[in-house]
């Protein structure tokens, strides 16, 4: 649907975002990135680790000039809700660690990330 929008592009665009839907699902396993990256000051709850890494990941894309947003890559804001429901029948989605109930909770990751 939008040539100018790699694979690569998508992956740089939607990790922050996932992550962040992600986050209470896998709350341990963000928290630990958070560890990795150093990011994580003394006292810290896992739900501010995790959201740090988000943050991290967003500005590590952005500061090797890769796109953090779908308008960057020529998606029209009517475009998001069309790009979720075409994720719906992803095969990887259903393995999502935190399940997808419908369209409208991937349009809203991806309203994020317009």
């Amino acid at each position: 649907r939008y040539p100018e929008c790699s694979h690569g592009a998508a992956y740089s665009i939607t990790t922050a975002p996932g992550m962040r839907f992600n986050r209470d699902s896998n709350l341990a396993g963000q928290a630990r990135l958070a560890d990795a990256l150093g990011i994580r000051s003394a006292g810290m709850s896992d739900t501010a680790a995790a959201d740090a890494a988000a943050n991290w990941v967003a500005a590590f894309f952005g500061h090797i000039d890769m796109p953090t947003r779908l308008r960057e890559v020529g998606v029209p804001s009517d475009g998001v809700m069309q790009i979720a429901e075409d994720a719906l029948t992803d095969f990887g989605l259903h393995r999502n660690v935190r399940p997808v109930q419908n369209a409208r909770e991937l349009a809203e990751l991806l309203a994020a990330a317009w």
